[in-house]
């Protein structure tokens, strides 16, 4: 009988179009794995910075967050997969269900969720999805109706649902202060050791119940029998097919953490690293056992894949280190370089708490001991010099002095001038003199000093008053400093403090300055926004203008004159939330928030701006506690313009051809396919059928070709995913 395949497509010039949030890109830190699930060759990762999707085989990641998809969030709690292949994410915003170009997100204004804050979701035999969340109760979802259970209305004596566990028609709760089972409609209480803190439910082969909780790791044989098999911090937990029994568990008086397991006869406990030896003492949060023997575990760090050695994986699309990025500087290239703060690692080469990254076209560097002197601390001060050599300051915890400058791969260490002087707070180099400035801070935090690097020799600054910098730049003659005293004018050796004793500004602490077209300049302090044309001031805070909060810690203004502001939450007594960033072009306000932009989160759901900076694109860069954010006012550049997509059959075969006039930053096309039903054409899923790499970044036309060998009779629709380098993904026509 002979075969006939029938395909669908367009034949036309186009342009591959973007998903979603098309002025943002996301660059986060997303190492800390919080749960892991499995689609045939692929898995999903749950994570810190967002949903990374990782081939098992190939280990090729591909990068979903705030910047290239729908998420309300980059902190994804809990991941389940359904029989139709909706993956269900509860997040720290929201829940999300999405399949191929499919996304829907739950909030509490458009379904029957009593929080967005989630924490983990089962599904059912019925299909009923189960829902926990961090302040109100119990949800359950039939895909139409929403019920909800809590302290009001039910038995349930904790609002906060920290696991779930479906059993046939039985499910498991675990509650911040117990453990419930509930059946035909009911909630019953069941008492165990450890009650609190209820982490993970899993169930074995002979029917136990297993729960880690914050206390310890407990079986529970029907509802009478409870057995104690450690007294750790459990923080997850998975019963393999030969029913041994796997968890993570942390040492709550040494914090460090590592995987454990149990024998198939629940007799002995064993400690394992599962890791290299370069690997240690890693917290474990999800973990997904394969029949096959091969054993996923998500630590603090990464994602372990365990078959014998350990095999640590990264899943971040950055090399921040952390994702609290405290600061960056961009220099005359346009390099980008990035502070980072965080916890000493427990993986691989011990990098700083104090992280150094750079970002250099696509290429991220990070450094460590291995390729600088950087180590515990990090760095203190940053800056370029002439546009080709930097400056770093090393932050020396034993509080001395160290400058280096760092050459074409090459760090040299310079003197400094004063070695009473113990730390550099900040560093900045004047384009129009060819030098450097740096301010050092002398012994217990007293006795600054100003000096002047021009690549030889030291000079100190005369008649400078003593105080802390935060930002320098030259309006003409005129060198302006944001000080935390004051705003300070340096003109003709003579420097001139503003403050509110003598001045319109509305608060002392100066975080940051620049000028606009006219020669305003616009400061950013605690107490609002200010601009000062060398007579008046003109102030903006929340008494006159729609700042709800008015402690700025971050200004930038392009070149079409809008300002954009970064904010910070205002501490006690007044506890004013931060706003993100704001945009003001002179008469509108625009504010870009974690709701209603790519701009990234923080799992508090704070919107504290650490630093922001203008890039030579004018692209604004912005430092948070939940990674970089890059917003560009006018869109993303479309990566790759195709402009052609044609198929043949060749026999029981469908080559597919496709040419680009341009590429940016393209790392490939994943072809995805689809067979269309005869009867009336509704479509099945897209499924993914192979991969052709991309040449990066061309100008000139590129050709491409693949063949889908032996297709069965029928007909189908093709597509290509082209992929960038960062993760973010668009689709071709069909």
């Amino acid at each position: 009988m002979k075969k006939f395949i029938v395909l669908h497509y367009l034949l036309s010039a186009l342009l591959l179009a973007q998903v979603t949030n098309p002025e943002w890109r996301n660059f986060t830190n997303s190492e800390t794995t919080r749960s892991i699930a499995e689609e045939g060759e692929y898995l999903w990762l749950g994570t810190d910075g967002g949903l990374v999707k990782i081939n098992k085989l190939t280990q090729q990641q591909q990068f979903f967050n705030k910047g290239n998809s729908i998420l309300p969030s980059n902190h994804i709690r809990a991941i389940v997969i359904d029989n139709e292949g909706y993956k269900w994410l509860c997040t720290n915003n929201g829940l999300v269900k999405f399949k191929d170009a499919e996304w829907f997100v739950y909030k509490k204004d458009n379904s029957g969720l009593p929080s967005n804050k989630l924490t983990c979701i089962t599904i059912d035999n019925g299909g009923n999805k189960w829902i926990g969340t961090v302040d109100s109760g119990l949800v359950m979802y039939d895909d139409e109706n929403w019920i909800v259970y809590n302290q009001q209305n039910s038995t349930l004596n904790s609002n906060i649902i920290r696991a779930l566990k479906t059993d046939n028609s039985v499910l498991w709760i675990g509650t911040l202060n117990g453990f419930y089972k509930r059946e035909n409609n009911d909630f019953t209480y069941i008492t165990i050791v450890g009650n609190r803190y209820i982490r993970c439910i899993e169930k074995d082969v002979h029917g136990n119940i297993w729960i880690g909780t914050a206390n310890g790791l407990i079986r529970l044989i029907g509802i009478d029998t409870v057995d104690t098999f450690s007294s750790l911090s459990i923080t997850s937990l998975g019963i393999d097919n030969h029913n041994v029994k796997w968890f993570g568990s942390i040492n709550t008086f040494s914090s460090t953490g590592a995987m454990r397991n149990i024998d198939s006869a629940d007799t002995q406990v064993t400690y394992n690293y599962v890791v290299n030896s370069a690997t240690s003492y890693p917290w474990f949060h999800s973990m997904l056992l394969d029949p096959s023997g091969v054993n996923w575990f998500g630590s603090e760090n990464g994602l372990v894949r365990v078959d014998g050695n350990g095999q640590f994986i990264n899943v971040s699309n950055s090399a921040l280190g952390r994702g609290f990025v405290t600061k960056f500087f961009i220099d005359k290239n346009d390099r980008k370089w990035f502070y980072a703060w965080g916890p000493i690692p427990l993986t691989g080469t011990i990098l700083p708490p104090g992280y150094l990254t750079s970002l250099a076209s696509d290429t991220w560097t990070a450094y460590t001991l291995a390729n600088s002197p950087i180590d515990i601390g990090g760095v203190a001060a940053i800056s370029d010099f002439y546009g080709t050599d930097m400056f770093v300051a090393k932050y020396d915890v034993m509080g001395n002095t160290e400058l280096y400058k760092f050459s074409s791969g090459i760090w040299t260490q310079l003197t400094v001038p004063q070695t009473q002087y113990d730390l550099i707070l900040f560093m900045w180099f004047d384009e129009v003199t060819g030098r450097l400035w740096v301010d050092f801070q002398g012994a217990n935090g007293q006795n600054n000093l100003f000096y002047t690097y021009n690549g030889y020799s030291w000079n100190p600054v005369p008649s400078y008053p003593v105080y802390d910098i935060n930002k320098m730049k030259r309006l003409g003659n005129v060198i302006w400093i944001a000080s935390p005293q004051g705003l300070i004018k340096y003109s003709g050796g003579i420097f001139t403090l503003y403050n509110t004793s003598n001045s319109g500004l509305p608060h002392n602490y100066v975080s940051s300055l620049d000028f606009d077209s006219q020669g305003n300049v616009w400061a950013g302090t605690k107490g609002g926004l200010a601009k000062y044309d060398g007579t008046n001031w003109t102030i903006y805070d929340r008494n006159n203008s729609p700042l709800s909060c008015d402690n700025i810690s971050g200004l930038v203004i392009d070149q079409a004159g809008n300002i954009f502001l970064g904010t910070e939450k205002i501490g006690y007594p007044n506890n004013i939330p931060a706003i993100g960033v704001v945009k003001f072009d002179g008469t509108n306000w625009t504010f870009l928030n974690s709701n209603n932009s790519g701009k990234p989160d923080t799992p508090d759901g704070s919107e504290d701006i650490n630093d922001l900076s203008i890039d030579a694109s004018g692209k604004i860069w912005i430092a948070t506690d939940g990674g970089v954010g890059v917003y560009d006012k006018n869109g993303i550049p479309i990566p790759v313009e195709l402009i052609s997509f044609n198929s043949s059959v060749i026999g029981n075969d469908v080559q597919l051809n496709w040419t680009t006039a341009t590429e940016t930053n393209n790392s490939g096309f994943e072809i995805e396919r689809a067979w269309l039903r005869s009867s009336n054409y509704a479509e099945t899923s897209w499924e993914t059928i192979g991969f052709v790499p991309g040449f990066g970044t061309t100008t000139e036309p590129k050709t491409y070709s693949f063949i889908d060998e032996n297709v069965s009779s029928g007909t189908y629709k093709y597509r290509l995913k082209q992929i960038d380098f960062d993760g973010s993904f668009t689709y071709s026509n069909e």
